[in-house]
């Protein structure tokens, strides 16, 4: 039997929690959401285009490396304030 996948998970102020870091595994710019692959191997991390940091519609590409906030918004664990790593996204 496999261990349970467990997450870290905040919801209180993002500028306060740990920045995590990855890969954009998929992120469908139409739809507006895809996929993190953890840099510490952990489960895949879901992401929308509304925690990615800056104004309007947001994109972010596959293989980007990214920072981002993890949070629980009652669906399981998702990316916050996302940044393209070395840039802004």
């Amino acid at each position: 039997m496999e261990p349970k996948q467990t997450y870290k998970t905040f919801t209180a102020n993002t500028d306060a929690a740990p920045r995590l870091t990855g890969t954009v595994k998929f992120f469908d710019r139409l739809k507006g959401w895809g996929f993190i692959e953890p840099d510490d191997g952990s489960g895949e991390v879901f992401v929308h285009y509304t925690g990615i940091d800056g104004d309007g519609y947001r994109n972010i590409y596959d293989g980007d490396l990214v920072s981002y906030v993890l949070v629980d918004r009652g669906r399981g664990p998702q990316a916050q304030s996302v940044r393209v790593r070395g840039g802004a996204a």
